[in-house]
């Protein structure tokens, strides 16, 4: 008589063991990475990573001191060999390339998909009325648009990390306590190239994915 097979038509147990990283090896990646910027394209479709590696030191004025790399998955990294340079570059963020933006942060042992994903912007505030122009207000903005870094408030800008996958936000309504309401707008400094549908920086309106949803779909340009 033949034996019963009682783990017929279900998968085999497969048992899967856990490795451990030594705190010693995490320790010496971090120095080995501190003077690494790692980023992302925003809009692979249309940008060239060959190019943009070879090509972003040039932009810098730093050819002869940073070292580029593709990293795959739309992701490259540079290397540099000051803190001073790795700052500077910073600094004059945010930048694009083939006409569309770049994540670019500091390295970080970060394991994600999405990993990176951050843009930081100065964005100008407009449409707020002076009796209400407080620093407050502004935070209270900055604070919905993305991650608050700073605020200036005699031009009423905000410095502010955004994650480069969500929708960008150009208009918010801004209820006061005396029941009165505005719309502020936001202005984005260096901002280049987004979906004029859906406002994602990760592809341009004629491919927009929301649209390519419906039969027939049509789009107009500018801000909802």
């Amino acid at each position: 008589m033949a034996q019963l097979n009682l783990n017929k038509g279900k998968p085999a147990l497969v048992r899967t063991e856990t490795v451990k990283i030594s705190d010693s090896v995490m320790a010496q990646r971090i120095q080995q990475f501190s003077l690494t910027l790692t980023g992302r394209l925003m809009n692979p479709a249309v940008q060239r990573m060959e190019s943009l590696v070879a090509n972003l030191p040039k932009i810098w004025k730093l050819e002869e001191r940073v070292e580029g790399a593709d990293l795959g998955r739309d992701t490259f990294q540079f290397n540099f060999e000051t803190e001073e340079d790795l700052q500077g570059v910073l600094r004059n963020g945010p930048y694009h390339f083939d006409n569309w933006m770049l994540s670019m942060v500091r390295w970080e042992p970060i394991i994600s998909d999405t990993y990176p994903s951050a843009i930081n912007f100065w964005a100008k505030v407009s449409g707020i009325p002076m009796h209400f122009w407080e620093v407050a207000t502004l935070q209270a903005i900055g604070k919905k648009i993305g991650i608050l870094r700073d605020v200036d408030e005699e031009i009423g800008s905000l410095f502010v990390t955004i994650n480069g996958f969500n929708p960008l936000i150009f208009h918010l309504l801004v209820p006061f306590n005396t029941g009165d309401e505005v719309v502020a707008s936001l202005e984005y400094e260096k901002l280049l190239g987004y979906c004029s549908h859906c406002f994602r920086l990760t592809h341009d309106v004629k491919v927009c994915p929301e649209l390519s949803k419906s039969e027939g779909g049509s789009w107009s340009g500018g801000h909802r």
